[in-house]
C-alpha cells in the first residue's frame, strides 16, 4: 500500500458515532464508515494543511467509486452547507472525479447547472448578478453570494468560492489578501459594464492572434477567454484604468479603507521580476530583469511554491506602513526567459498595451517574439 493510500485511509474515521448512527438505519458497515469518513472530510477540508486536504480529497474520491456510498452522499450531504467543502475537495482531484464533486456542490447550492459550455445566461440571472457586484462593492459579501447562488453559474465557480472564503476569513485578513481580493472585485464589477465587456473581449482577441487563432476562432472562443486570461485581467484594469474609475465611482469607503494606500494601485507599473530566494522571514526576494533593483515581496509562500530563477510578471504594489512589495494579483508565469526580458525593454520603451499582450502570448506558441 502506497504511503497517500495510507494517509487517505488514515484521514477516515473508525466506528465514530457517525458510523454507529448510520448503521442504526441500515447501512452497512463497510458503507457507513465511508459515508462518515466523506462526513468528516467535508466538515475539516477548508481547515486543513495541502498534505492533509490530499489525503482527504483521496479517500472521498475511492469512497464514492462505491455506487451506494455515492447515493448515500447525494441524500446525506447536499444541503447549502455541505457546498464549500465538496468544491474544497474537488480543488485536489483531476477529471472526471473533480467535475462529480463539483456536481455535488452545485446540488447543494440547490440551482441548476449547465453541462454544455454555454451556460445560456438568462435575462433574470444577469439582473441578479449585477445585484451582486453592487452588494460586494458596498461590502455586503452575505448578500452578494445569496444572490449568485440564485443564478445559473459554472461548476467551478471561482467567484463563489472567492465569496465563501472571503466570509469565513473576513476578520483575519491583511491588507494586502484585502487589496487583492479589492482588484478581483474591480473586475466582476468591470466585466459587468458594456465598455469592460468591450475592451476584454478586444484583448482577449488580441491574445488569441498572438498564439495564432484564425479569425473564426477568435470570434468564437474570445469572449471566454476575457474571462480567465490574467493578461487580459491586467491590461483592463490597470491599462484600461478601470480599476482607478472602480475605486473613485463603486468602492464603498469602509472597504477602501482595509488597504492604506490602496488608491495608489492604480499607478503601478508592469514589473518583470526574477525570483532570487526566500528571505530569514519567509519573503520572496526578487530583482528586477533590467536593473536587477532588489525587492522583498511578502506574497504568502511565494518563495515556497517556486524554484529560485523563476521569472514573473505583475503589478508590484505596496501597503502603508509596511515596506515590503507585494503583487496586485496573482503574477503571471513566464518561463522563456528571453521574452521576459523583452517585455521589460517594452514596459521601459512604454510599448502600447496591445503590443505586451501579444508579446506575453506569442512565447506561448514557441515561436520568436517580434
Amino acid at each position: 500500500m502506497s504511503k497517500r493510500h495510507r494517509a487517505a485511509r488514515a484521514a477516515a474515521p473508525r466506528h465514530s458515532p457517525a458510523a454507529a448512527q448510520l448503521r442504526r438505519y441500515g447501512w452497512s458497515r463497510r458503507d457507513a464508515e465511508l459515508l462518515a469518513g466523506v462526513d468528516d472530510a467535508l466538515a475539516t477540508i477548508r481547515t486543513a494543511d495541502a498534505a492533509v486536504g490530499e489525503s482527504l480529497a483521496e479517500y472521498v474520491a475511492q469512497a464514492l467509486c462505491i455506487e451506494p456510498v455515492l447515493c448515500g452522499a447525494r441524500a446525506l450531504y447536499t444541503a447549502p452547507e455541505h457546498a464549500p467543502g465538496w468544491r474544497a475537495l474537488a480543488a485536489f482531484l483531476e477529471q472526471p472525479v473533480r467535475k462529480l464533486l463539483l456536481d455535488l456542490a452545485a446540488e447543494a447550492d440547490g440551482y441548476e447547472v449547465s453541462t454544455t459550455d454555454e451556460l445560456g445566461f438568462s435575462a433574470e440571472d444577469l439582473r441578479l448578478t449585477d445585484l451582486a457586484v453592487r452588494a460586494q462593492n458596498r461590502g455586503d459579501f452575505t448578500e452578494a453570494l445569496c444572490l449568485l447562488r440564485s443564478t445559473t453559474r459554472p461548476l467551478d465557480d471561482a467567484w463563489v468560492r472567492d465569496l465563501e472564503r472571503l466570509i469565513a476569513a473576513e476578520e483575519v485578513l491583511t491588507p494586502h489578501e484585502w487589496g487583492r481580493w479589492l482588484c478581483n472585485a474591480a473586475l466582476h464589477w468591470a466585466q459587468s459594464t458594456e465598455r469592460g465587456l468591450r475592451i476584454g473581449l478586444h484583448y482577449a482577441s488580441v491574445a488569441l492572434r498572438a498564439l495564432g487563432a484564425s479569425e473564426e476562432v477568435v470570434t468564437e472562443h474570445a469572449p471566454r477567454r476575457a474571462g480567465y486570461d490574467q493578461i487580459v485581467h491586467d491590461a483592463l484594469l490597470w491599462d484600461d484604468g478601470a480599476l482607478q474609475h472602480y475605486i473613485e465611482t463603486e468602492l464603498a469607503p469602509g472597504l477602501l479603507r482595509r488597504v492604506p494606500g490602496f488608491e495608489d494601485w492604480p499607478a503601478a507599473p508592469l514589473s518583470v521580476v526574477r525570483l532570487l530566494g526566500s528571505t530569514e522571514t519567509g519573503d520572496a526576494e526578487c530583482e528586477d530583469v533590467l536593473d536587477g533593483r532588489r525587492r522583498v515581496v511578502g506574497d504568502g509562500r511565494l518563495a515556497e511554491q517556486h524554484p529560485p530563477g523563476r521569472l514573473f510578471t505583475g503589478r508590484l504594489v505596496q501597503v502603508t506602513g509596511d515596506d515590503r512589495w507585494f503583487f496586485a494579483m496573482r503574477p503571471t508565469v513566464c518561463d522563456d526567459p528571453e521574452t521576459a526580458l523583452l517585455l521589460a525593454h517594452a514596459v521601459a520603451d512604454g510599448a502600447v498595451p496591445e503590443d505586451r499582450v501579444d508579446l506575453q502570448h506569442r512565447w506561448m506558441r514557441q515561436e520568436p517574439a517580434a
